[in-house]
């Protein structure tokens, strides 16, 4: 599985990836958020189908709100029309965008709007300069990540080397998958 972000598909490593995997139908594309008109992402899901021998393209679009307006986050969160998603409960939820005084508004609204009927949330954390680590549910200290801090020629030098072997094991996968006749 490679996660790889550029959400329309227009930049970053994705578009190394859709070039790589995208003519075996043994591998499965999977779009999580909107793809506006004249991206790749868009040219994909209108694609999406017609040719035989390609990955198959599964959008999640609907799963996902980067867009929405507070009515339709709570909606999303609390009553989703999935039932895969309903199934999923109780919720950590983090709140990353806008300003702060919405952000808290947000916050106070889905505690206010949970009932009997709607997904439990555990938690709904505001977005801090800081980095959450989910096996201990837990704001890490400043003391800590100072410890770790590293300058940004040290961060782009090792982006880079993990994204060199990335691509080199993506090499060694892709050369050991069967290739199919057309």
């Amino acid at each position: 599985m490679i996660i790889a972000s550029s959400g329309m598909c227009n930049a970053g490593p994705v578009v190394e990836y859709l070039e790589l995997l995208k003519d075996n139908p043994q591998n499965a594309i999977v779009l999580t958020g909107y793809q506006a008109q004249g991206t790749a992402g868009h040219s994909l899901l209108q694609a999406a189908g017609k040719n035989q021998g390609s990955a198959r393209l599964i959008d999640m679009s609907g799963y996902y709100s980067a867009h929405a307006d507070q009515n339709g986050l709570l909606d999303f969160v609390l009553n989703p029309q999935n039932e895969n998603l309903k199934k999923i409960s109780p919720l950590t939820v983090f709140i990353n965008h806008g300003s702060d005084e919405s952000k808290l508004a947000l916050q106070d609204k889905l505690r206010d709007t949970q009932s009997p009927s709607t997904r439990k949330i555990n938690n709904t954390y505001l977005a801090k300069p800081q980095w959450f680590d989910l096996d201990t549910g837990k704001f890490l200290s400043d003391e800590l990540l100072q410890e770790v801090e590293l300058t940004l020629e040290q961060q782009v030098a090792l982006l880079s080397d993990e994204l060199r072997d990335i691509k080199s094991l993506l090499r060694q996968v892709l050369r050991k998958l069967p290739r199919l006749a057309p």
